[in-house]
């Protein structure tokens, strides 16, 4: 074999290694752009979930608040005794509108998630 042919056969040898190693480069960039845009989208996620935890406790203690505010007003005397006046005039509300089951779904809904 000529000192030629040897250079050649040296070169094409490189030449299939370069090639080789630009398909791993290629596919380590691919690689690195999947990972990138997957954390964007983990940092978008934990954003979103964030959020929606801040968003969370202040409908929690919104939601407290009313149930603590609805109760305080039951109990409260001046309340009780439009109930008493209206029965006394004649009117009957026993078939009007009720919250009881909203309120104690809601009620057990806080007493479960404060659990968490």
């Amino acid at each position: 074999m000529h000192h030629t042919d040897q250079y050649e056969l040296e070169i094409n040898t490189y030449r299939g290694q370069i090639a080789h190693l630009k398909l791993e480069l290629e596919q380590a960039k691919s690689d690195r752009a999947k990972a990138e845009s997957d954390l964007a989208l983990s940092a978008a996620r934990t954003y979103t979930l964030q959020a929606t935890i801040a968003t969370d406790k202040i409908i929690l203690e919104k939601a407290k608040t009313l149930v603590d505010r609805i109760e305080f007003i039951h109990e409260d005397p001046l309340f009780k005794s439009v109930w008493f006046s209206a029965w006394n005039h004649g009117i009957d509300y026993t078939n009007g509108p009720k919250y009881d089951k909203e309120l104690a779904a809601l009620k057990e809904a806080l007493a479960i998630r404060q659990q968490i």
